[in-house]
């Protein structure tokens, strides 16, 4: 059965440059442009993994909503620009900015 991922970002071009990347590594890639559709995306299906920009909305509501896959056990990704003070949460991160050259290396570790 074929992983299936998250992407959870505002930022259509980058969403579209995330999910292209995570298919073209043989993943099926649902796209969530917030975290209220993110959260309802997680009703309807169980994903291995879940990637967010951190930008995607308020960073409380960001940070909510990673504690929250987290105590579910969810395997969880954060895109940031600048290393968010919630950084504590033990949440692996990833520049935003190297995504084409992290991502890939990390998803094949972690994936």
């Amino acid at each position: 059965m074929e992983k299936s991922v998250l992407l959870v970002s505002g930022d259509e071009g980058f969403r579209t440059r995330v999910a292209e990347l995570v298919r073209g590594r043989g993943f099926i890639c649902v796209t969530a442009n917030s975290i209220s559709d993110a959260s309802e995306a997680l009703k309807r299906a169980i994903y291995d993994l879940v990637l967010i920009d951190s930008n995607v909305g308020p960073e409380l509501l960001v940070r909510e909503f990673v504690k929250i896959l987290l105590e579910h056990k969810q395997k969880v990704l954060v895109f940031v620009l600048i290393i968010p003070d919630w950084v504590g949460l033990e949440v692996p991160l990833i520049l935003r900015t190297l995504v084409n050259e992290q991502l890939p290396d990390w998803m094949e570790k972690n994936g």
